[in-house]
């Protein structure tokens, strides 16, 4: 992870001016791309899949900005790590020799390193089974009795079914909660791959000229020529692939609900998107299914987008999306120029509300710095475009800059992801400092942050909403670099929680006088500002009063009842 002396992080070197209109042109590209697909008789809604799949080829659209005539013609070695984990393999490799394929002197070598130590998966490790079965509260029992034993109330139950799929989604979870003690038998519906289909040449046709002309009109200037062909294959080809999934995936979901399902059944889903997305909806409406998306995490509210991630939306690709707030729900349905169907806010789960304190060690500290620092390897997302050497270097200054020139004791929680073998720079100034405590336990976050007395973190991610809602005094760093907040929500956040602009030229200096005052004197300000803090939990998080599973029910309900009055009308 650290960089030799000798070592040149590339991508540093894109001009920010390159890289701002670069963002600019994914978002009009997708954006565009959608519009004229859709216009196509013989592709419709399917056209968001197709947009889909080539918004996510921005990665490699990234990388190619900062490749130069030289590396696409003269020699060069690529070398990829190769730790033996297949999954850990792909994310840490990078994108370098799809790229460079233009040059014929272009070399990519197989290097062999040890897997990192610890955090190598993007998500960290589970808690043990009694930290959960601590904080499982009875609803949540009773999910997993209903779901596991689904087939059993069924045969039981005259009730309609309720299908879940992907339920790590835990709105998913309460909703299907609210059926079941209603007497709806919950059915867990597995997801499988289906055998690639083909389609239609005239469709593949408008689809290539499609992506081609919009990548010479949008991106132009911004690739070297060589590079040009491998891009437009790529965007082409992603947007095919995707068409290729629905028409495979749709008959085949067909089959399998004409099999599970009858009248008035629904299916709840924490996220298939996409070509899986579609497929699983065309599915459903021909078999009279309605199918319910679920919002998972606060980010879309709050998070200033600079590419147009309104296309990963669930309601792009399902009859109804139940969001946390109402915000949340403007953004995804009236804001967006994919969506299909309407959003609807039904609150946040219960989870926001389970804070207890389990296992945290060492002994009550006055602060914790939460990390957002989200290390992607060779694939790093680019909604702000920041190699990972470049995050490493923004969040080692603060450490070193701030927190470790505090006069109080700061507990560090890492973010739980990839990371690379040998020492993370970012950890060891945290564990040279004297004052920083590396808290290394895979304890989630909701569970420890009532052992601190401020809360400390950054970037417009799901994080923050954890701490907003625990009432702690919160400090909350705006970096324009790194998932800023949006122009509404920042407002609201300098009305409610002390903000600190990381492109100010004192930020850090005033960011050190803040935090080094007495921790009473924060408590206090922090309580001025409670009535404004009342108002951004609950239009940008949603109140997590436990009702939020019953709400959507209800709607669900309605929204049957009144799907089977129009279709008992048409008949």
């Amino acid at each position: 992870m650290r960089q030799e002396a000798n070592a040149i992080d590339v991508e540093a070197k894109v001009p920010s001016e390159i890289t701002a209109h670069f963002i600019a042109a994914v978002g009009e590209y997708v954006t565009r791309l959608h519009a004229a697909l859709r216009d196509c008789s013989n592709i419709g809604e399917d056209a968001c899949a197709a947009a889909l799949g080539a918004f996510n080829e921005h990665k490699y659209l990234h990388k190619a900005l900062a490749l130069t005539l030289q590396d696409c013609e003269e020699p060069r070695a690529i070398l990829q790590p190769k730790t033996g984990d297949k999954r850990l393999d792909f994310v840490l490799q990078s994108l370098w020799p799809t790229l460079l394929q233009v040059n014929a002197q272009a070399v990519s070598i197989d290097l062999a390193v040890p897997k990192p130590s610890r955090g190598a998966s993007l998500g960290g490790e589970a808690p043990s089974l009694a930290q959960r079965l601590q904080n499982l509260r009875f609803d949540r029992f009773a999910y997993h009795a209903f779901s596991r034993f689904g087939g059993l109330f069924g045969a039981l139950s005259k009730k309609p079914a309720v299908f879940v799929l992907r339920d790590s989604n835990e709105l998913v979870k309460e909703t299907a909660v609210s059926f079941a003690f209603r007497g709806h038998p919950l059915v867990l519906l597995e997801e499988e791959a289906f055998p690639d289909a083909c389609i239609a040449a005239d469709i593949v046709a408008v689809v290539e000229q499609t992506c081609s002309r919009l990548f010479d009109e949008v991106f132009a200037g911004l690739f070297k020529e060589p590079l040009r062909d491998v891009l437009r294959s790529r965007l082409s080809s992603a947007a095919i692939r995707e068409l290729k999934v629905i028409a495979a995936g749709a008959p085949a979901w067909r089959k399998r609900l004409a099999k599970v399902s009858h009248s008035d059944a629904v299916i709840l889903h924490g996220g298939p998107i996409g070509g899986r997305g579609r497929a699983l909806h065309k599915a459903a409406r021909e078999e009279g299914v309605r199918l319910y998306g679920f919002q998972h995490g606060v980010r879309r509210e709050i998070a200033n987008w600079p590419l147009d991630v309104r296309i990963l939306n669930e309601n792009n690709f399902s009859d109804m999306l139940f969001c946390y707030n109402s915000e949340g729900a403007s953004y995804s349905a009236k804001d967006s120029p994919f969506a299909i169907s309407e959003a609807r806010p039904v609150g946040m789960p219960g989870d926001y509300r389970r804070r207890r304190n389990i296992f945290v060690r060492p002994a009550k500290q006055p602060l914790i710095y939460i990390s957002t620092l989200l290390y992607r390897g060779g694939r790093q997302l680019s909604n702000t475009c920041l190699s990972d050497p470049q995050r490493s270097e923004k969040e080692e200054g603060l450490v070193r800059d701030v927190l470790a020139k505090l006069p109080y004791k700061v507990r560090y929680k890492p973010y739980p992801s990839l990371r690379y073998e040998g020492e993370d720079p970012v950890h060891e100034a945290v564990e040279s400092a004297g004052n920083l405590d590396m808290f290394e336990d895979e304890i989630d976050l909701r569970y420890m942050l009532q052992s601190h007395q401020v809360a400390i973190t950054s970037g417009a991610t799901s994080t923050v909403g954890w701490c907003a809602l625990s009432n702690l005094p919160l400090v909350f760093i705006d970096d324009p670099e790194a998932q800023p907040l949006n122009a509404k929500a920042r407002e609201k956040f300098d009305a409610a929680f002390f903000v600190f602009d990381a492109a100010h030229k004192n930020y850090k200096q005033n960011l050190l006088e803040f935090l080094s005052q007495p921790i009473k004197d924060i408590q206090k300000q922090s309580a001025e500002k409670s009535d404004a803090r009342r108002i951004v939990q609950r239009d940008f998080f949603g109140l997590a009063d436990g009702d939020s599973g019953l709400n959507a029910y209800r709607i669900i309900c309605d929204d049957v009842k009144a799907m089977k009055n129009i279709r008992t009308k048409r008949t």
